[in-house]
């Protein structure tokens, strides 16, 4: 889905992810690489993620909207360092050409050192002129005035209700003005039920589409 927000263009993903064809920016919240390993090491047993599958999509979305950098909004690893990383360097070389940044969350806590080795600029936040400030928790009424925030942390959920009193919990995009929040990237994540309040949007993410509610 396509909207604009600040004037700023926006492309919202039914991969949970987000493009800014202003910059040909894809971000990528809460990924959360290595959760399962800390779970299992901690004698809670999880299933892997499809760690490949999820490396084959990102390449898929920066192929599809030719982005030229991926930008993760924290929370990119769970933990420490672990078999995980040596996938994801592997992913990362086999994209030389985009450039690659992360905004650091309160997972991640691997030394920075290592992501200056596969050249990954990391920073609490990362400014677009006057539009935009990224960062992982949302900034809400700290908001620089002007500018919106894109944030991840919170894994918004927004819970709609079926037939037969049932009701699902689906991620989404939830905008309360200055703050956009994306949805958790990764699937070991859970959700934070959402509300809508006056003057805030949600949308959420069923299938292949992704909707206004």
């Amino acid at each position: 889905m396509n909207v604009r927000i600040n004037q700023v263009a926006l492309t919202f993903l039914p991969e949970r992810a987000l493009f800014l064809p202003g910059i040909k920016t894809l971000c990528i919240a809460d990924w959360h690489l290595g959760k399962a390993a800390h779970f299992r090491k901690s004698g809670i047993p999880v299933p892997q993620p499809g760690i490949s599958r999820e490396f084959a999509l990102i390449e898929r979305l920066v192929e599809t909207y030719d982005a030229g950098q991926v930008l993760f909004l924290g929370d990119l690893f769970h933990s420490v360092k672990n078999n995980d990383w040596h996938e994801f360097a592997g992913f990362v070389s086999n994209l030389p050409q985009i450039k690659f940044k992360l905004v650091k969350g309160n997972h991640d806590i691997i030394p920075a050192r290592f992501f200056e080795e596969l050249d990954i600029e990391a920073a609490v936040s990362f400014t677009w002129e006057n539009r935009v400030i990224f960062t992982h928790e949302p900034l809400y009424d700290r908001t620089p005035e002007g500018l919106l925030n894109v944030a991840g942390h919170i894994h918004p959920g927004y819970s709609v209700r079926l037939k037969a009193r049932q009701g699902v919990v689906l991620p989404c995009f939830h905008y309360s003005s200055p703050t956009l929040l994306l949805p958790a990237f990764g699937e070991l994540t859970g959700f934070y039920r959402m509300e809508r309040g006056a003057g805030q949007e949600v949308y959420c993410i069923l299938g292949n589409e992704v909707i206004l509610v």
